[in-house]
């Protein structure tokens, strides 16, 4: 009945040298340790990605109200008694920027909503489709000891237990069933990251001595054979700054590799940095990476962060939430997130709030509802208002006909008589 999808496996560039690149299939367990545990920009960008995610308040909405200390709301700050709610959230994308894929699993009581949520790692997970091809008909988790598996019925994934599963993955256009890591487009560059670390470690070690060979004059094809198999055995970044040494007579040096001042190495290092960022959606100037970074732009890079990277994620995830978690604890129940306590977007808020302030062509309560604020009850927030010192085109405050009607209009404002009088008077003066 059931096919098995494996977990795909990777192409990562291992070295480079005087030979050609090497590539071999990795899997994502090797991604997460040679990328997320050995890479420092890769880790950078899942760290800001997964603690910029944590960091959004999630409210609860019952029919379109908000609700304190909601049940859900409660689950969602104490998932388990392992992990409070930012934590939890942290690991439940970092599994996905690292792997594509992350599982969150709701453990119910018979005909209860969820008491407690739990990840399950995404690398012993695997699809398992059914005979269309439209979805996973279940997900296995399979450990040396230990099988758990999640069978698709009354729209959830569910184990024998009760439990539900919820499968949050990436897009990826060659596998419906199993998400795509961003590792993956970024795998070059962090390989290249990865090596030129290494390389400039083991020049250093080398005392910083160029990369060359000791050659002499007439060697015979035997010892040309012997010397293109040591130039062969001494490429790579192991072997940065190791000179060779060939026998023979008229011993002379040749050099076989650019310094690291000819190559611009730091440039071109930050270049391939650049291009890491660049996969995580995450702006060189937050990681940071050297002479990318001013405090002007620190702030807009930041801003770009949270609109183009942060928000979509958070959106998604909540899309999701809403969908597995939501309906379990009733008809009209919406998580929200709560971007108003966001350091990062008070720029963009403060513009907002200011745009909102001044239209005067909406009420009270459109303007809160605008700005992500309560309604007012008092049917008054319902109303239109507008300044009291503006005047129609072609009024004549020496008239006293406009005089009159401008008064009267003081007074449908709400102001008192003197108020009114007051303010008729001070234009009039205004006009002598």
């Amino acid at each position: 009945m059931f096919n098995f999808l494996k977990e795909k496996t990777y192409h990562v560039l291992r070295y480079f040298g005087l030979n050609s690149a090497d590539w071999t299939s990795c899997s994502p367990e090797v991604l997460a340790k040679e990328a997320f545990k050995a890479n420092v920009i890769a880790y950078r960008c899942i760290d800001i990605r997964s603690k910029s995610v944590a960091s959004v308040p999630l409210k609860v909405k019952v029919n379109g109200e908000f609700v304190e200390n909601h049940p859900l709301e409660i689950l969602l700050k104490k998932p388990n008694p392992r992990a409070a709610g930012s934590k939890f959230i942290y690991a439940l994308n970092a599994y996905r920027d690292i792997t594509g894929n992350a599982y969150l699993e709701s453990l119910n009581a018979a005909g209860k909503p969820p008491a407690e949520l739990w990840l399950w790692t995404p690398f012993e997970m695997t699809a398992l489709a059914a005979n269309n091809g439209r979805m996973a008909q279940a997900y296995q988790w399979q450990s040396e000891n230990y099988k758990h598996i999640w069978k698709y019925e009354n729209g959830y994934y569910e184990h024998d237990d009760g439990s539900k599963l919820l499968h949050w993955e990436t897009f990826d256009p060659l596998n419906k069933f199993i998400g795509m890591s961003p590792l993956q487009p970024a795998g070059k560059p962090i390989d290249q990251h990865n090596s030129s670390s290494e390389w400039n470690r083991r020049l250093l070690k080398n005392e910083c001595r160029p990369s060359g060979a000791f050659m002499t004059d007439g060697l015979t094809a035997e010892q040309q054979k012997q010397a293109e198999k040591a130039i062969a055995e001494k490429s790579g970044a192991e072997n940065a700054g190791k000179p060779l040494v060939l026998g023979g007579k008229n011993l002379s040096w040749m050099q076989m590799s650019l310094s690291p001042k000819d190559m611009d190495w730091l440039q071109g290092r930050n270049q391939v940095a650049r291009e890491i960022a660049a996969a995580f959606g995450v702006p060189t100037q937050v990681i940071p990476i050297q002479g990318d970074q001013t405090f002007a732009n620190y702030e807009q890079a930041r801003l770009a962060l949270w609109e183009d990277t942060v928000m979509p994620i958070v959106d998604d995830l909540v899309g999701e939430l809403n969908m597995f978690l939501s309906p379990q604890f009733g008809e009209g129940v919406e998580i929200v997130p709560d971007y108003n306590s966001i350091p990062a977007l008070d720029a963009k808020r403060q513009q907002k709030w200011s745009a909102v302030q001044t239209a005067d062509w909406l009420t009270p309560n459109e303007k809160r509802k605008e700005t992500g604020f309560d309604l007012y009850d008092d049917p008054a927030a319902d109303e239109l208002y507008i300044s009291a010192g503006l005047l129609p085109i072609g009024f004549d405050i020496m008239a006293e006909e406009d005089q009159k009607s401008y008064y009267n209009n003081l007074r449908d404002f709400g102001l008192t008589h003197a108020q009114a009088e007051a303010k008729v008077n001070e234009l009039i003066q205004s006009k002598k």
